[in-house]
Order: C-alpha cells, then structure tokens, then sequence
C-alpha cells in the first residue's frame, strides 16, 4: 500500500535511466526501477552507487517520525528503508552519503541531534545505523552548525563544511576520522577578510592532493562569496572572491559543488 506522505506531488520516486539508443533516435525513453511505495518523502542529494552496485539515497522528511530517511535500491528487492531518523539522531539529511574505504556509508543531517545544530553519522549497506557527531554550533568540541556533504580524501578521512557556526558564525571546515569518529575543526571562516574569508559554505568541497576546494555563499572582499583552497591539515592556500555584477571574477552567490 502507497504510503500517504504530505504532497502528493512527492509521493513517488522515480528512478530512472535512459533506454539505449534512445538520445540517438531523439526519443525520451525511461526504463522505471522502483518507486517509492515505502515511509518517506521528499528525496534530496545525489544516489551513490555503493560498491556492491546497490543504489543509497535519503529522504529530508517522511520515515516513522516524519525527520527523513535512509534508504537502498537495488533490482532484486526495489526501494529498502534502512533508517528513520528520530529527531535525536539528526533530522533532514540534504545532502547525500558517501562510501568510504571500509563500505560503510556516512552522511550529515542539516538539523537536529543533542544541540539542534546537525550531526553526522555512519550507516552500512545492511542498515547498521550509528549516530558520530553532534555539531555545536558557534562553540564546543564541534563547532558548526547545518553540515554539508562529506568527501572521502585518498588518506581515509572524510571532510566537510558547515553553512554556519564556528567563532565567527560564518560557517567551518572539518576532517572526520572514519575508524574513531573524532571530528577534528580545520577552520573557522571569517566573514569579509581575516585568514579564512568567506561565510556560509556550500556544497560538498573537492579533496585533491593535499588541498580541499569549495565555495561560500557570502562573505569576501564584496559579500559575494568566496573560492577557497584550504590544506587538509587546515591551512588557507588560495582565496578569490566574487565580484558581483563586473569585475574579473563577475558572480555572486554561489549555490551549488564544484565539479572536478
């Protein structure tokens, strides 16, 4: 039975890909491979393809308490609910999950946990759920607050950005050790100038090399935001800011990852 959920609209998930030859032929063919006939609603974030080529996504609302869901695909048994949230464990997971070395799968909630400001956590492909860190906010052992997505760097440890929180309530820069969960605060951006312009990340950065990239929505020399490169071990290495409406590096805003 097709689970009521609160807009119609956003009733079903589709999942579909391209039938071969059809961009070829100009016919827009899809093939459907599940729909969301289980507890959840409003599905947001990329689906990974996990290792063992199941699909895994999250919902933002819905699950048994209505604070948003984990969930696999895959042909054989369609759409699986691994987790509901509970408020407690993190509500609004927006952002995805990525699969570290070990195949377990981690992601952030924007809201919720012990503070209300968002936590991470880890969840395998069997639904083993465990709750890692509850963010802070503006002080504490993890400071932030409204994580972003997690990008797995080739040394094992994941790395993130929070939209806010930090001293300087402009958002932070974190590294999480998968193993441990020990969160480790790399930065604190600064607003319009300082040693980490910028304020209000967003999006999931790049980890290449020894560097980490992303992008703020605000803050910098205009308030128009901020391209960064930060070290892993913290330390800013680059810094461009957004113009506006002219300048050499016209924009403002930013709203989405950088695409390496």
């Amino acid at each position: 039975m097709l689970i009521e959920v609160k807009r119609i609209a956003i009733g079903l998930l589709l999942l579909a890909t391209l039938v071969p030859g059809a961009i070829a032929s100009g016919n827009s063919q899809f093939e459907v491979l599940a729909t969301l006939e289980r507890s959840g609603a409003q599905p947001m974030g990329s689906l990974v393809e996990h290792s063992s080529t199941a699909l895994f996504g999250t919902t933002i609302s819905g699950g048994s308490l209505n604070y948003g869901t984990v969930f696999r695909v895959d042909e054989t048994d369609g759409i699986t609910i691994l987790h509901s949230f509970s408020s407690i464990d993190g509500t609004a997971p927006t952002a995805g999950l990525t699969e570290a070395s070990n195949s377990v799968l981690y992601g952030t909630t924007a809201e919720g946990g012990l503070h209300g400001f968002g936590t991470a956590f880890k969840i395998t492909p069997e639904g083993s759920f465990s709750k890692l860190i509850d963010f802070t906010g503006e002080t504490g052992a993890a400071k932030g607050s409204v994580p972003n997505g997690l990008a797995l760097h080739a040394n094992g440890s994941l790395y993130g950005t929070t939209q806010s929180g930090g001293a300087n309530a402009s958002g932070t820069l974190f590294s999480i050790n998968p193993d441990s969960g020990i969160l480790t605060t790399l930065a604190e951006f600064s607003g319009a100038n300082g040693p980490t312009p910028g304020r209000n990340p967003i999006g999931t950065v790049i980890a290449r090399d020894d560097l980490l990239y992303g992008l703020t929505q605000n803050g910098g020399d205009s308030n128009n935001g901020v391209y960064f490169g930060i070290s892993i071990a913290g330390t800013p290495t680059l810094s461009r800011s957004f113009t506006g409406s002219s300048g050499n590096q016209a924009g403002s805003r930013p709203n989405s990852s950088l695409l390496l």
